[in-house]
């Protein structure tokens, strides 16, 4: 990853993007797994799903062909590539909530049985969150 000028500052803001993604999958699976929702899956699966959702904008490889070389359960491949499962529910909820698609992010974490504004908490947390971690990226470089 770079952050001079250009391109670099395009890489560094798709990669904050991708850890605020996957962050946020990994928060809002702590919200709403309880012992109703016990098929959520782990919060570093949905970490994983969030942060590998949107890779070819920073590889240009499209993501199946990753997939194909990762070791990633059933779950986590079908929830990146079709958004199926619980884990595809939350990471559909989040895209939707970082493209202001309001009607798909409020259905998606309404079917997961919260409402809209753990969206914008969990949203809030994981700016700050993941501006730290390109902070030690930025102080280490």
């Amino acid at each position: 990853m770079t952050t001079g000028g250009g391109d670099g500052e395009i890489q560094t803001e798709i990669v904050k993007a991708a850890l605020l993604r996957g962050r946020m999958c990994e928060s809002v699976g702590d919200v709403v797994r309880t012992s109703r929702n016990r098929d959520i899956p782990a919060g570093g699966s949905l970490f994983l799903l969030g942060l590998f959702s949107d890779i070819k904008m920073l590889l240009g490889v499209p993501v199946s062909e990753i997939l194909e070389d990762i070791d990633v359960t059933d779950a986590v491949r079908d929830a990146i590539l079709d958004h199926e499962g619980p884990g595809g529910t939350i990471l559909a909820a989040v895209e939707g909530y970082m493209e202001a698609d309001w009607d798909r992010a409020e259905g998606g974490i309404g079917r997961l049985g919260a409402d809209a504004s753990t969206l914008f908490d969990v949203y809030v947390d994981s700016i700050a969150w993941a501006g730290d971690r390109m902070a030690y990226h930025k102080d280490a470089a």
